[in-house]
């Protein structure tokens, strides 16, 4: 449907602006599915193997008690908790 510019109003311009902002977008999303689009030769399998067994026992981070009474001396709690820490280790 062809306009003359003269008999074109600004609804038939939003019209296509918006036609064409519809088709960018379908582009947009036809180009990023392509991109991330999954080819099976790309990857090679090279080997299969069995499970690895379950360790016996797994270990645990260790657990500090927070005193109920709070300090206002964050520092020095952090020091206690630390030098803790370190006596548990040797």
């Amino acid at each position: 449907m062809a306009h003359d510019d003269e008999h074109r109003s600004a609804s038939d311009d939003k019209a296509l602006e918006l036609k064409m902002a519809e088709t960018l977008s379908g582009l947009a999303d036809f180009a990023t599915a392509f991109g991330y689009r999954s080819v099976p030769n790309t990857v090679e399998i090279l080997s299969v193997e069995a499970p690895r067994a379950p360790r016996e026992r797994l270990e645990r981070a260790p657990v500090y008690r927070v005193p109920l009474r709070r300090s206002n001396d964050v520092v020095s709690f952090l020091i206690e908790r630390e030098s803790r820490g370190l006596r548990r280790i040797a």
